[in-house]
């Protein structure tokens, strides 16, 4: 797939995909806002590019910030996110998303499950639990 460490869905579209973390090293300052480094977003569809998410406190969501908040991001690294894009500049090697939610960590049934019914906007997908 087009996200480390292999196989897989995203949530959320097109535009689902797993979280690869920070870059660099994982020193958290206060030059990020609410003490968060910027992220990267790798895409399931190997055919959409890598994507900056938006790093604001109103575009994060408050489960996702605390889990970027842990040492090393070790909770966030492989989790499979539902996103969106929310701009792309001309001059814009990546995009820009914002993060919906979190479904849990690669690899695992019920989030590969939920990545599908994301994917595919299955409707009454409760009933096939």
């Amino acid at each position: 797939g087009g996200r480390e460490g292999g196989g897989g869905r995203g949530g959320g579209g097109k535009n689902g995909g797993k979280n690869g973390g920070g870059g660099g090293n994982n020193d958290v300052s206060d030059k990020y806002p609410d003490n968060i480094p910027p992220l990267r977003l790798h895409p399931v569809d190997p055919r959409l590019p890598y994507m900056s998410i938006e790093m604001s406190p109103s575009l994060l969501p408050a489960a996702i910030a605390a889990m970027a908040r842990t040492p090393g991001m070790k909770d966030l690294r492989g989790a499979l996110v539902s996103a969106r894009v929310t701009r792309w500049g001309t001059g814009a090697v990546w995009p820009h998303c914002a993060l919906r939610e979190s479904l849990g960590q690669a690899g695992e049934l019920e989030t590969e499950t939920a990545a599908l019914v994301a994917e595919h906007n299955i409707i009454g997908a409760d009933d096939f639990s």
